[in-house]
């Protein structure tokens, strides 16, 4: 069926009006073929049975008084009979009493010595047909006759109406080729037409080109269908370009306020970074000068005090560096190259082991990790995850920090594992919020903002960061640097 499949439409509907043409044709011949075939037969098998009937009334006397002469000239009254070719007369017994052979037949072929039934028969074989009766004088039964006829005038006319019937059927298949030509115009046409009409529509994305109406049938309805859909497309692209045009408007326009909210956010930040410090260096400073000169006036409860405000306005510095760090992050501009994560994350190691010369901790840092992205937001991501496995395993005796890559959903995912103190992951939707810890400041000293600077810095690479953890028995930090992880 594949070749069949590929064809034209009008050629398709040629070869299936065709197909059913001639099989029509075929059925219908060969059904008058069976009919002929059956009705010779029937016609033959009267006649024959006839003349054994004649032949047997003519022949009664014969058998009753032994006279095989006249039993004889009865037979070969058959020659008169071109399809007879033998015929045979038997007593009551089955004795043969008389024969007749068709001249030009073969001597060798006899009449049967006996024939197994001697009673009324018709039997058609495949060259002869063979007719038993009895003979009776009265109600007496004096003998048989056996007749055996050929079937050459029933082949002659098989043949003859075959031919009659195959010149029948090329005429019709000329006839139907030529009108199934005419009419497939009818069907053909408008589906060429929609073809066509579709492939362009298709290839050039032109959505104003229509379909004529081709009438009611279901031709027609699809005609009409294809052309309510090609102007709901078109109005629809129509919307879309205006939209667009109207998108990148309003995309414009939000993209100068975003510039002038950061613009102010910077100049805020600058005015939060100056303005706030002033008097927390004045706080601090005249606390201090309070603990240095006052010192004796004041008892225990009053110095306790003081130390708490020097300490509070020192928590609130670091707050607002954090937010300063925050702020540029977002807002520096990015310089990309190619960054050696390894030699970073070495770097970060040593200067932790620098400022922290007593611990022991055992480090396993990846070789060959190299990213392409900003070498300073690259090494504060590092900075800020380090030093967090580095403070929370300060209370294990055997503390381990690990830094490396693996491949995960086709693409490099870059992690951080600690064993340290690790925390409950329930919390974790809060762990990248800025100002947001799941430790108590007595456990573990900071400001909240160092995740929330992982966060950031990894978006700004297109990547993502999550963490996976559990109480007391360490945290590992995932995260991806977009292209870079690819």
């Amino acid at each position: 069926m594949s070749p069949f499949r590929n064809l034209p439409v009008s050629r398709k509907l040629v070869m299936v009006i065709m197909y059913v043409t001639l099989t029509m044709l075929l059925l219908a011949g060969i059904t008058i073929i069976l009919y002929d075939i059956y009705r010779a037969k029937e016609n033959l098998g009267r006649e024959i049975t006839t003349q054994a009937r004649l032949i047997g009334n003519r022949s009664s006397a014969a058998l009753i008084f032994d006279d095989k002469a006249l039993a004889r000239e009865n037979l070969w009254a058959l020659q008169e009979s071109p399809n007879v070719v033998m015929a045979c007369i038997y007593d009551r017994q089955g004795g043969l009493f008389a024969a007749y052979q068709a001249t030009g037949r073969p001597r060798e072929e006899r009449c049967p010595a006996a024939p197994e039934r001697l009673a009324r028969s018709r039997l058609f074989e495949s060259e002869y047909l063979h007719v038993t009766e009895p003979i009776e004088l009265g109600r007496e039964l004096a003998g048989y006759i056996y007749i055996r006829s050929g079937l050459q005038q029933i082949n002659q006319r098989v043949y003859s109406l075959i031919y009659a019937i195959l010149g029948f059927m090329l005429v019709g298949a000329l006839i139907a080729y030529w009108m199934s030509r005419a009419m497939q115009r009818l069907i053909s046409v408008p589906l060429i037409k929609l073809a066509s009409i579709a492939t362009t529509v298709e290839k050039r994305g032109d959505y104003s080109l229509r379909v004529p109406d081709f009438g009611n049938d279901e031709i027609g309805r699809l005609s009409r269908a294809l052309n309510a859909m090609l102007e709901t497309i078109e109005k629809q692209n129509r919307e879309l370009l205006e939209a667009r045009d109207n998108l990148e408007a309003i995309v414009a326009e939000r993209t100068r306020e975003l510039e002038a909210t950061n613009k102010e956010l910077t100049a805020f930040s600058y005015s939060v970074s100056h303005d706030l410090r002033a008097p927390l260096r004045a706080i601090d400073g005249f606390s201090h000068a309070m603990m240095e000169d006052y010192s004796e006036v004041l008892d225990e409860t009053g110095k306790d005090y003081l130390r708490r405000v020097r300490a509070a306005s020192h928590r609130m510095s670091d707050l607002i560096d954090g937010l300063l760090v925050l702020s540029r992050i977002s807002r520096d501009e990015m310089v990309i190259g190619k960054v050696d994560l390894s030699s970073l994350a070495h770097n970060t190691i040593n200067q932790l082991k620098a400022g922290d010369p007593g611990r022991k901790v055992e480090v396993a840092i990846a070789d060959g990790l190299t990213c392409t992205g900003d070498h300073n937001l690259l090494m504060t991501l590092l900075d800020n995850l380090l030093g967090n496995a580095w403070k929370y395993t300060s209370r294990k005796p055997h503390a381990r920090i690990e830094f490396g890559a693996t491949e995960r959903e086709g693409g490099k995912v870059y992690y951080v594992r600690d064993n340290g103190a690790g925390f409950n992951m329930k919390y974790a939707v809060n762990l990248f919020g800025p100002f947001q810890r799941l430790h108590k400041a007595e456990e573990f000293p900071g400001t909240g903002i160092g995740l929330a600077t992982v966060q950031r810095i990894v978006h700004r690479h297109g990547g993502r960061v999550w963490a996976e953890a559990a109480p007391d028995k360490g945290a590992t930090f995932y995260f991806t640097l977009g292209p870079c992880s690819e």
